[in-house]
């Protein structure tokens, strides 16, 4: 009873599944072969939830960890064509728009599935992107951020 009173927010946790390998060495490729396995986790907790009554649920994306820190040092690259204008790199985020792309489709399949559950997409992507160019320019605003990362 209470979840179905409840918004549940799936946590970004499979932001490590892609991370950590690409640290580790991993290709892109490789790590791209890992995203069908991490969204049907996803999908799966999802549905156990509502299948326990919950009735509003945010799913998020992925952010651009090809921006972080962590990934740009352990992919660090003297070819300045594999980073975009903020210094991130692009095969990475790339692989992340890619996921979130699938992740969004498969979000879609759980509407149709529960068309009385509400399962929204949390689009940290674009909100961190958002912060990153507001940044680059000398003014940021968190709540430009939050206004952003779900819609």
């Amino acid at each position: 009873m209470w979840l179905r009173k409840s918004l549940i927010l799936m946590g970004d946790i499979e932001g490590n599944d892609i991370g950590y390998p690409l640290a580790q060495g991993k290709s892109i490729a490789k790590v791209k072969s890992y995203v069908p396995f991490v969204i049907r986790a996803i999908i799966k907790a999802t549905t156990e939830l509502i299948n326990m009554g919950a009735t509003l649920i945010i799913i998020p994306g992925n952010s651009p960890i090809g921006c972080y820190p962590y990934i740009l040092t352990a992919l660090r690259t003297n070819d300045p064509t594999a980073y975009d204008d903020l210094g991130c790199l692009k095969n990475v985020n790339d692989l992340i728009l890619s996921k979130n792309n699938d992740l969004q489709n498969a979000i879609k399949g759980l509407n149709r599935r529960f068309p009385n559950v509400n399962i929204i997409f949390g689009n940290f992507y674009n909100g961190v992107i958002d912060i990153l160019r507001e940044a680059s320019t000398g003014k940021c605003c968190v709540v430009l951020w939050f206004r952003k990362f779900i819609f």
